[in-house]
């Protein structure tokens, strides 16, 4: 994440995005990074069969079982 703020408020800014990322997954996260730094130098096909991968391996991974049961209940998700 980038972010342009006024003069003297960075540092509340960063903290901000810090605990942003900390109620995201992480797993996910990762796995989103991951995608997007080999999307510059993979073929589409083989692109796409990762995203697959990643979601399957995000679904099966304990903070997706959380996302899920979250969506379902109607709350918001916490993550390990």
């Amino acid at each position: 994440m980038t972010k342009v703020v006024d003069d003297g408020h960075a540092v509340d800014e960063a903290v901000n995005m810090a605990q942003e990322l900390a109620r995201i997954s992480m797993n996910s996260f990762g796995w989103s990074k991951q995608l997007l730094t080999d999307s510059f130098n993979t073929p589409f096909e083989a692109h796409i069969e990762r995203e697959r991968a990643g979601i399957s391996a995000c679904a099966a991974h304990p903070d997706g079982q959380e996302g899920i049961k979250a969506f379902v209940e109607k709350r918001k998700p916490t993550f390990y």
